[in-house]
């Protein structure tokens, strides 16, 4: 993590960076997850909304080996947890996000 601390962050919320380069973990804010990737072009660390992948994608990044999460607390005296999920975490994890994101999406149509 040491070498991931010293390298700027890029906060891509729509999705916008297309890149090459590995993920390096998934971020954890209250019950969104973001993934946290370094983009080999910009030697940025780029984190997306989970959505911005297809599921089969992560999927199949996480079929060999669980997903590294880091875990952001609401306030600071908590700190910062890191745990582990395997891709059925993370299956239900995204449908949800999913869900809530077509709700959201059809209560703006109305």
């Amino acid at each position: 993590m040491s070498s991931i601390e010293q390298i700027p962050y890029h906060y891509d919320p729509a999705g916008e960076v297309f890149g090459d380069g590995p993920i390096h973990f998934l971020v954890e804010v209250g019950d969104q997850l973001f993934v946290a990737w370094g983009d080999n072009e910009t030697r940025t660390i780029v984190v997306n909304p989970i959505l911005r992948f297809e599921l089969h994608e992560l999927e199949e990044l996480g079929f060999e080996e669980a997903w590294t999460v880091v875990r952001v607390p609401a306030t600071v005296t908590e700190g910062i947890q890191f745990r582990e999920i395997d891709n059925a975490e993370l299956s239900t994890s995204y449908l949800r996000m999913n869900d809530e994101k077509a709700a959201a999406f059809a209560a703006i149509s109305r």
